[in-house]
């Protein structure tokens, strides 16, 4: 058996397989690529179920802002809205009015819900147009103060 072989040539031949060192690094890699999938896997699994929240949350508003179609939209009101086991907290605040021309105004309205089960958080925001009562012009009073009138935004205090 060799006869020209050291100490050391003979001992690496002997003994095949992997020392202590490598079946450790070994156990360390795999134990961190574990972590990292456990972790992926936990946060894409939060993302999923706060989509599918978020998504019943914005169908539950769009119905609810189709029932107020062609029928007065409230200026500053609040509700609670169930469907199933969630729970959502809407409201509705006036934000601006708008002159769109002489006697003629607009007012934006916010609609807002809420997701009462996580702290809290808006989950739909909408601004809508709401139209106010005409107000009575008065008549001009000579011709030159019957000219054209131009549609424009114009800011007023709520």
């Amino acid at each position: 058996m060799g006869a020209g072989l050291t100490h050391v040539q003979r001992w690496q031949r002997a003994r095949p397989g992997w020392t202590l060192v490598e079946v450790v690094a070994g156990l360390v890699l795999a134990a961190t690529l574990l972590v990292a999938m456990i972790t992926a896997f936990r946060v894409h699994r939060r993302q999923m179920i706060r989509a599918v929240r978020d998504r019943a949350a914005l169908l539950e508003a769009e119905s609810l802002l189709a029932s107020w179609h062609g029928s007065e939209i409230p200026r500053q009101a609040s509700g609670w809205l169930v469907s199933g086991n969630q729970r959502w907290f809407w409201k509705t605040r006036p934000i601006q009015r708008y002159a769109l021309g002489e006697g003629l105004f607009v007012e934006s309205v916010r609609f807002e819900m809420f997701d009462t089960d996580h702290r809290g958080r808006s989950v739909v925001t909408v601004e809508l147009l709401r139209p106010l009562p005409v107000t009575p012009r008065a008549a001009p009073r000579s011709n030159q103060q019957r000219g054209a009138r131009r549609l424009s935004l114009r800011r007023t205090s709520p």
